[in-house]
């Protein structure tokens, strides 16, 4: 039978999904020839592809710069022109990766500093140490490189603003809420009792001694007075109001809510200072003559121990969050900078 006369055959055509974004690029692009060096012609080929459809310009990028930076000087050019904008996008990245190394140690330092601050500097180094590591193994791979340098700039600066807030305010909070509170305490009940006391609310009556007050000068001037009560004279003073640079050498005290006739409850005075304090106490027993026990309380006299509580964990987590800000915004200064110098 003549070709001409045969019936052409019919054969069912497949059907074929449609081709993703990254395919469809490769499908689009022009394929190097076979006298062509394959490795240097298709990056070449594929970036102008990118080029001339912008919104694929991730997806060249994806192909190209991961997989030929390394191996070829010419195309780290190409990379450069054909994604601008993803750098841009990767630079947010390395931001976003430095945050929660941040986060994590700020969150140590706020509930677990006070209590095992071996446990925080033993993460710290870990962090450090795997960041270091990051850095050193992939500087070939700027993304990565950049992105672990971040974390160590922002691990360093993070154990700072830890540091700051527990000097400032997280330290007394918790020193106030992990001590004990206690009601309707006579002023002449011995200090012993009342050892492990955070927050103390004296009976009705008590009030503060401002006639035999003492201001000891050191750097800064220490003052303290006696607690008394009027209807009971003790025979050796178990509180100490005390307070810095709130008084004078004698005969005065305006510490906190001392000018507060309704005031007649204390907190716990911090460690910072006792050496201090305990100067001026020694040295008002000489002045006035006046018995004290031997390891007598010292209050800072307050109209309410909670709110005072509460004011040390607003004002610490305050430094904490105002310092994780400004941490941001130096960490996007500096990769401004450095995009700026380095083109």
């Amino acid at each position: 039978e003549p070709r001409w006369l045969r019936r052409p055959s019919r054969r069912r055509r497949r059907r074929v999904a449609p081709p993703s974004s990254s395919e469809a690029l490769k499908q689009s692009t022009p394929r190097p020839g076979p006298g062509r060096f394959r490795r240097d012609a298709w990056p070449r080929a594929a970036a102008a592809a990118a080029v001339r459809r912008p919104g694929w310009a991730a997806v060249a990028d994806v192909w190209l710069c991961d997989g030929w930076r390394e191996q070829n000087a010419f195309q780290g050019h190409v990379c450069a022109a054909a994604s601008a904008k993803p750098h841009n996008l990767r630079d947010t990245g390395a931001l976003c990766v430095a945050m929660p190394p941040s986060v994590v140690v700020l969150v140590l330092f706020l509930h677990v500093y006070h209590r095992s601050w071996i446990a925080v500097l033993e993460v710290c180094c870990a962090l450090f140490l795997v960041f270091a590591a990051s850095a050193a193994l992939n500087r070939d791979t700027p993304f990565r490189f950049y992105a672990s340098v971040l974390c160590l700039l922002a691990l360093c600066s993070a154990i700072g603003i830890g540091l700051l807030a527990n000097s400032a305010a997280i330290t007394e909070y918790w020193f106030l809420h992990d001590g004990n509170a206690y009601a309707n305490v006579l002023p002449s009940e011995l200090a012993a009792a009342y050892a492990d006391a955070g927050k103390i609310v004296f009976a009705d009556g008590s009030r503060i001694d401002v006639n035999r007050a003492l201001g000891y000068k050191d750097s800064a001037t220490y003052c303290v007075a006696p607690v008394i009560d009027d209807m009971v004279e003790p025979a050796a003073i178990q509180f100490w109001a005390v307070g810095t640079d709130c008084c004078a050498e004698r005969g005065s005290f305006d510490c906190d809510d001392a000018w507060n006739s309704k005031a007649h409850s204390g907190v716990r005075a911090g460690r910072a200072d006792a050496e201090h304090f305990e100067q001026a106490l020694r040295m008002a027993e000489v002045a006035y003559s006046i018995p004290s026990a031997e390891k007598p309380v010292l209050v800072r006299w307050v109209a309410d121990p909670e709110t005072v509580e509460l004011n040390y964990w607003r004002f610490g987590t305050a430094v904490l969050l105002g310092g994780l800000l400004a941490q941001l915004l130096a960490l996007a200064l500096g990769v401004a900078a450095l995009k700026m110098v380095m083109g």
